[in-house]
């Protein structure tokens, strides 16, 4: 493990596994989360100028986006959430979501946490069939910033 001004720098680390995972949303522990997807994207085009050689990568506008896998019990939960707040269903909630990995024992992985702030859900459907022992949902999800710590 490398030193940098007084702050260690992690290579060939452990990954982080899914058991590592504890996810709170809107404060409350969610411990039927089948899945976590957030990212960022950026517009990004090429700046052409004399001849016909790149001179330049344009940026423009960050889009966070992601996603959450729950069972229906936690989406019931969020509902019911979200009608006593006032609301009509999980689509009138705005939430922060926290993931924190777990540091690892032997210090080859610190503690990482990556919250999504002010998410909304954008829609969900629920379905189930003859003899199914589960019912997932999955939850496209916005949100306005993602910040790792």
């Amino acid at each position: 493990m490398a030193v940098v001004n007084g702050t260690p720098e992690f290579f060939d680390s452990k990954e982080a596994e899914f058991a590592d995972l504890q996810v709170r949303i809107a404060g409350v522990r969610l411990i039927s989360l089948q899945g976590l997807m957030c990212g960022i994207s950026q517009e990004k085009e090429y700046l052409h100028g004399e001849g016909d050689n790149v001179i330049g990568i344009q940026r423009g506008n960050r889009v966070p986006k992601g996603k959450i896998n729950i069972f229906k019990v936690a989406l019931d939960q969020l509902n019911r959430a979200a009608i006593a707040a006032g609301g009509r269903d999980v689509l009138d909630l705005e939430f922060d979501i926290v993931a924190a990995w777990r540091a690892a024992s032997d210090g080859t992985r610190p503690l990482n946490i990556y919250t999504l702030v002010k998410c909304q859900i954008t829609e969900y459907e629920i379905g189930v069939m003859q003899g199914d022992k589960k019912v997932p949902v999955e939850l496209p999800i916005m949100f306005k910033n993602l910040a790792i710590t």
